[in-house]
């Protein structure tokens, strides 16, 4: 018997139990090599699996159209409960309608499964008189034709999909604040039930274009919240993305918008996460963000994927830097090296205040919200930043701010000689 691996692996993608009940079935009979059994059973387990996942998008999503589909078929029940012809009313609704069965392969292997199912059920005769016998090879084809175009499909897959996604997604702006809030939700909803690379490498390949090309309104208003969707989807599949982002990378590569900078700040913050995607592109590409991220300071220095050693880059970064792109810059150090090199980072952002404005927010920003996990000798070192530059000391806010790093230098070492430091009262 040939390899059933791809089958096995594909099974695992089925999500209603019904379903899976009823193709273990269908390989219980092709594996005792049951043949025509298996194809009658295939055929009844494709068609019931439709008509389970119409109802769940009736259930869930409460689609219209799904509805119209389901009272079409319960009307033929009631005339006649005896006649098989709903099953491929079913199908063709569900074609026209581009609700499950979204292409025309799909379809196509639907009717050669049909076309088998009758050859198998019935008493067709050849002209030696023998019961018509499918080979293996064709039903372990009409198998798999079969996995991959319905059962291992979710249940809410239509060429609108995308659309009623995104929209879910925008819907949710204002109920969920947080990145975690946002990924869980989709993660429960849709992730979970999809649960198929294929799949949601579409997905993240609609959203690609719409995060970093497109500018119209609702792309602006919705860019963070499908960025974050973005990686999360890139954190389930990152090998599998990897390998078809190489694949399309003329796709990928083209779809971003390198002179428009709310499309190309989110670009470089998911390259920054994802590094090695950016050497997945063209070269051509490639060469076109690496010389707008040159051309300009500020994305100098967010470019963080383009950056050999993340320490010494920080080093170039100066006081007048905005301070929430500095807390961004900091996590990519904690990441990498800890939080104690963030903590330098920042205390060098502080000392380099050259106004008394960037010095009030290095230290409400940077400096405050991490006293507590600064090291004695980073205390110290505030001690003399702040004695040293009269653009930290002659502030208004100077007094609150050393008071602040006295009482913590004080929690760890209660005799620290503070009169080397006259210019901290």
């Amino acid at each position: 018997m040939k390899t059933t691996k791809g089958i096995e692996e594909l099974k695992k993608n089925i999500q209603d139990n019904r379903t899976m009940e009823a193709f273990d079935e269908v390989l219980s009979c092709f594996y005792s090599h049951n043949l025509r059994s298996a194809v009658v059973m295939l055929y009844s387990t494709t068609i019931c699996d439709i008509y389970y996942k119409l109802k769940n998008q009736v259930e869930l999503y409460n689609d219209t159209s799904v509805k119209d589909i389901l009272e079409k078929i319960s009307s033929m029940w009631k005339e006649d409960d005896k006649n098989p012809s709903w099953e491929w009313t079913l199908v063709e609704e569900c074609k026209d309608a581009n609700k499950i069965i979204t292409s025309s392969a799909d379809y196509s292997h639907l009717e050669a499964l049909r076309k088998e199912r009758h050859l198998c059920a019935h008493p067709v005769m050849k002209e030696n008189n023998d019961l018509y016998h499918p080979n293996e090879a064709l039903v372990q084809g009409l198998i798999i034709d079969a996995l991959n175009g319905v059962l291992c499909k979710p249940s809410f897959i239509s060429k609108s999909f995308f659309d009623y996604f995104t929209e879910d997604i925008a819907s949710k702006q204002t109920v969920f604040i947080q990145q975690s809030d946002l990924t869980a939700y989709v993660r429960s909803k849709y992730l979970e039930e999809i649960n198929n690379e294929t799949v949601e490498f579409d997905l993240f390949k609609g959203l690609w274009a719409v995060t970093f090309k497109c500018k119209d309104a609702n792309a602006v208003a919705n860019r963070k919240m499908n960025y974050w969707v973005l990686l999360e989807l890139m954190s389930r599949n990152k090998d599998f993305l990897a390998e078809k982002i190489k694949e399309e990378g003329k796709y990928f590569g083209s779809n971003i918008k390198i002179d428009n900078a709310d499309c190309f700040i989110t670009f470089i913050q998911f390259m920054n996460c994802y590094p090695n995607v950016f050497h997945l592109l063209p070269d051509s590409d490639k060469l076109s963000v690496e010389k707008v991220c040159k051309a300009d300071p500020f994305y100098i220095n967010i470019s963080l994927f383009l950056v050999d050693n993340l320490l010494n880059h920080s080093k170039t970064i100066t006081a007048d830097f905005d301070s929430n792109w500095c807390v961004y810059i900091g996590a990519f150090i904690t990441q990498q090296y800890g939080h104690m090199h963030t903590m330098d980072f920042y205390i060098k952002l502080y000392a380099d205040a050259q106004y008394f404005n960037e010095a009030d927010d290095k230290f409400e920003c940077l400096i405050l919200p991490n006293l507590s996990s600064c090291t004695i000798d980073q205390l110290t070192r505030l001690c003399e930043v702040s004695n040293a530059n009269s653009q930290i000391y002659s502030r208004i806010r100077a007094r609150r701010a050393f008071s602040s790093i006295k009482e913590q230098i004080i929690k760890i070492q209660p005799d620290f000689d503070f009169s080397k430091y006259p210019n901290c009262h």
